[in-house]
């Protein structure tokens, strides 16, 4: 069971807190004196190579097979733990770092060749009189020391807070780059299959009549001049109460009746890929706990949608495009979109699309009334 990203980031952390010496490695008898408890299996573990020395490689191993044998849940309370227990024992590795440099000086003293000692002349030279001062200590108040014990632990919080992040925001990274070029290998698998269908039809005399489609846009072209309460009711019921709101709907015998009764005030089609993607991008608005905000970070999708398995801009296209098992909370996460009017203008409005106007189903022409839209 490997160390995920965000615990490998507080591995590390722990590791620098105990070496005090910068120098890479730490000593044995310093890992005792921070975790003293199974002592020899804890040190067969550690010290891998035998030398007395502990690196970050070994520490890292330490801890994936604490994890495998504690288990995910009591291996997050172990990290917490060493997290709290470490900074009470720093002064003590210190100081034990301290007194391994003395015993190193005064073996070296006492092998090493001692030094001719040249005498000095001593030299009179009257000094001035430093002045008398009378020294007096203030005793530091007992709420200042609080405080200043506070603000440490808040400092070194913030600090295991901020590697936690960078490290986890760099595995995110990593794994919505991952998800993309997946999705991009399924997308073109599945136009170049429509292609190949559609050839072999051909040289059979035959034709290829490709999946109905799953996914529909709506938007609304007329305001609330003539239109029936219940009309009203069921353009409330779609999220569509402006003009130039569009919205996406799974296909369904819901679905169909209800764009059946307000066909006169909605244009819909069939959105491709690339319009799908160019709506989130370009206009897409999320609801976080009611509120309208604004698609510029991963960060807002995975924190509402990452039950779901949802994280990146790339997840929620996938979603929308193939109407996935997710696809309901998707788009209710997605604010409806606010367009602007056509470019060129929509002539004969109330009219029907195939009478030359511009209500009612479009098909895959909706792509285009779309990009005029965005």
């Amino acid at each position: 069971m490997a160390l995920t990203g965000p615990e490998k980031g507080r591995a590390h952390m722990l590791f620098h807190m105990m070496d005090v010496d910068h120098s890479g490695t730490v000593d044995l008898d310093e890992m005792v004196i921070v975790h003293d408890s199974d002592k020899e299996s804890m040190i067969k573990i550690l010290d891998s190579n035998q030398d007395g020395q502990v690196d970050k490689d070994e520490w890292t191993n330490y801890l994936t097979v604490s994890k495998k044998n504690k288990g995910e849940h009591r291996f997050g309370f172990f990290l917490n733990y060493l997290e709290k227990e470490i900074p009470k024992h720093i002064s003590e590795l210190k100081r034990y770092q301290a007194e391994q440099k003395l015993a190193a000086d005064a073996k070296a003293r006492k092998t090493g060749k001692k030094k001719k000692v040249v005498p000095l002349k001593q030299v009179d030279i009257p000094l001035p009189e430093a002045p008398k001062y009378l020294e007096t200590k203030m005793p530091v108040p007992e709420s200042v020391q609080k405080k200043r014990k506070r603000d440490l632990e808040i400092a070194q919080q913030a600090s295991v807070n901020k590697s936690n992040n960078s490290m986890s925001r760099k595995h995110d990274r990593v794994v919505a780059y991952q998800n993309a070029a997946k999705y991009a290998k399924e997308y073109r698998a599945l136009a170049n299959h429509n292609i190949r269908m559609h050839r072999q039809a051909k040289a059979a005399g035959n034709h290829y009549i490709e999946p109905e489609n799953k996914l529909i846009f709506v938007v609304r072209i007329r305001g609330l001049a003539d239109m029936h309460p219940k009309t009203r009711k069921i353009m409330n019921l779609m999220r569509l109460r402006q003009m130039n709101m569009g919205v996406f709907m799974r296909v369904s015998k819901a679905a169909t009746e209800m764009l059946t009764r307000v066909e006169p005030y909605v244009s819909y089609g069939y959105p491709s890929l690339k319009s799908v993607r160019d709506l989130i991008y370009k206009r897409g608005y999320g609801k976080v706990k009611k509120n309208r905000i604004p698609l510029n970070d991963n960060a807002v999708i995975s924190g509402t949608l990452g039950q779901y398995g949802l994280h990146c801009m790339e997840d929620l296209v996938h979603e929308i495009v193939t109407v996935g098992p997710n696809f309901r909370e998707a788009n209710n996460f997605l604010w409806p979109f606010k367009l602007r009017p056509a470019k060129g203008g929509q002539a004969k409005k109330r009219k029907g699309y195939n009478e030359g106007g511009q209500a009612g189903n479009r098909e895959s022409n909706m792509n285009a009334l779309i990009q005029r839209m965005l």
